[in-house]
């Protein structure tokens, strides 16, 4: 079956009973992701380091009509150990039994600076929030790729290759937007 994506339309409630974290929801593309995902039906987790942007967020979405009640965790992925990590995942766990989704939006951008100027211990916080945070945040998850296909009833590697072209179509608009920061 092809689906033509240009015309195609989903379903309303198409995230209905489905668990999702979105990292950095507190502001921006996470914010409005989150959001949207709660009014297409999702229980969303909201993620960020600041308790008063998360709780605006919520707020926002307690306002939409029909959506699920969000959860607030504040996690700073810059000062976050393993055990943070791993608490996490317990409460998400204990509270929900299980996560449908993880959206990896938090990162920062670091300085604008040539690689000679830039400064290490900048370098590894920008590695660590944008790299490291979401590998471990997937490792403790423990959601794989394989498993994600097993629920949907989906051949091996299906969402994996959905997540990569989510992922090159990303990055297409990031360079089209980053074309259009040059230009000011």
């Amino acid at each position: 079956m092809t689906v033509d994506p240009i015309s195609y339309t989903y379903p309303a409630d198409i995230l209905k009973d489905r668990i999702i974290l979105i990292t950095g929801a507190s502001d921006g593309i996470g914010k409005t992701l989150a959001c949207h995902a709660a009014g297409l039906g999702a229980q969303v987790i909201l993620h960020g380091k600041n308790t008063k942007k998360l709780e605006a967020v919520y707020d926002e979405i307690e306002a939409l009509e029909n959506a699920p009640r969000p959860s607030i965790a504040v996690l700073d992925l810059a000062t976050a150990d393993s055990e943070a990590y791993a608490s996490l995942a317990r409460l998400i766990e204990e509270e929900f039994e299980r996560l449908d989704g993880l959206v990896h939006n938090a990162g920062i951008l670091g300085d604008r600076l040539s690689i000679e100027q830039y400064d290490v211990v900048e370098w590894q916080r920008v590695l660590h929030i944008n790299l490291t945070a979401a590998f471990v945040l997937t490792q403790v998850d423990g959601y794989s790729y394989d498993e994600a296909a097993a629920i949907e009833d989906l051949p091996r590697g299906t969402v994996a290759s959905r997540v990569s072209r989510a992922k090159r179509l990303l990055m297409e608009q990031l360079r089209a937007q980053t074309h259009e920061w040059n230009k000011l």
